[in-house]
């Protein structure tokens, strides 16, 4: 099974934390659209034979799209590729374009996954965020949803500025009251070239407390559990029978192509395999959509070891012991160097054993990437 990610790089304007690649111009929405069905065309080949359990609109802003513009895209990706029956198709949308007009396209296009970036139920959190919506749109949109849409989920931030522990939890109130299928809680951070690091350097804004971050996660992870959800991810909470596909096979490492500017592809050619990257640059990918890679490369053995690892312990099934021993040949390390590598994490409260899998405690997952660094090769 494979997955087609499609990057649609237009918002309404800019919230200061977000680091993913996006224009305001969407005068080039049309253009983009020519360019991207060109690019759906070129790469078809790389997964002749895949079939295709998964679609993501993923942004920028894919809401912003009109019904026909949508459909104009599904129906290139399937008469390109070899689309399963009960194909997840996900649709990211903001609270703001969530019109009637809105409801109505979810329902004819037959988008069976929505995302909504509510990111609070609160106006001085969304302010601080930059967000076009208020308080009461998050209320009115999250209600709308869950009638509308059988798999919703939900995005939330934490820790932004002046927020306190009782806030967030407010917030997890407010969206475990509509019971959503899936919640997607992530902690506010400073990521370099956006408007938000940039305040932060010149002092106009307080940098992420990451103390009371952490402890807000630890909230987070222990409050969606007691309410049902599990934490399959380090930070992806699901009801039973509603994870999210798309993810959980790219975790997994399924193969994947992305569409437009910026957008990653994860694939395999007979026994290698690739990782590549559109540019980032819109008019760059509008002149010339099937050369616009800003990389490709084969992995390594350690590449591909690594990746294991890392992605392996951010999932709730965690790191199978069979690739610890694969490292550990790799690597030429004794397996009591690994056993001592191993307590010591364990000492620590970040992971804990079964009898086939290594796995992140509730502490382990606020350092995931920290604790798959110690393992790697």
């Amino acid at each position: 099974m494979a997955g087609i990610y499609v990057h649609i790089p237009f918002c309404r304007r800019r919230c200061n934390y977000c680091d993913f690649y996006f224009t305001t111009d969407r005068k080039l929405i049309e253009p983009f659209l020519a360019a991207l069905k060109q690019e759906l065309e070129s790469k078809a080949p790389l997964l002749a034979n895949e079939r295709i359990d998964t679609i993501y609109f993923g942004g920028g802003t894919p809401s912003l799209l009109t019904f026909s513009q949508i459909r104009q895209t599904l129906d290139e990706i399937t008469r390109l590729y070899d689309i399963e029956s009960d194909v997840e198709i996900t649709l990211e949308a903001n609270p703001e374009d969530c019109s009637d007009e809105f409801w109505r396209t979810i329902h004819e296009l037959e988008i069976n996954r929505l995302s909504l970036g509510l990111q609070s139920f609160h106006d001085e959190k969304l302010n601080h965020l930059q967000r076009k919506h208020k308080a009461g749109k998050s209320f009115e949109v999250a209600e709308k949803a869950v009638t509308e849409v059988k798999n919703v989920s939900f995005d939330l931030i934490f820790g932004t500025e002046g927020e306190t522990l009782e806030l967030w939890q407010k917030d997890i109130e407010h969206a475990l009251s509509f019971s959503p299928q899936h919640i997607s809680p992530y902690s506010l951070t400073l990521e370099k070239g956006t408007p938000f690091f940039r305040m932060v350097e010149r002092g106009k804004k307080h940098p992420p407390n990451n103390n009371l971050q952490e402890a807000m996660f630890l909230d987070a992870i222990a409050t969606f559990k007691k309410n049902g959800y599990e934490h399959y991810e380090v930070s992806n909470f699901a009801r039973p029978g509603f994870r999210s596909k798309h993810n959980v096979n790219c975790w997994k490492r399924h193969p994947y192509l992305g569409f437009g500017p910026g957008a990653h592809s994860f694939y395999h050619v007979a026994e290698k395999q690739f990782r590549e990257a559109n540019l980032k640059n819109i008019k760059h990918y509008i002149a010339s959509p099937s050369k616009a890679l800003d990389f490709k490369e084969e992995l390594s053995d350690k590449e591909i070891l690594n990746e294991q690892i890392l992605l392996g312990l951010r999932q709730d099934c965690g790191l199978n012991m069979d690739v610890l021993k694969k490292r550990c040949k790799f690597a030429g390390s004794e397996p009591i160097e690994r056993q001592s590598k191993l307590e010591e994490l364990h000492s620590l409260n970040l992971i804990t054993f079964t009898h086939k899998s290594i796995c992140l405690t509730e502490k382990g997952f606020t350092l995931a990437d920290s604790v798959a660094e110690e393992l790697f090769v």
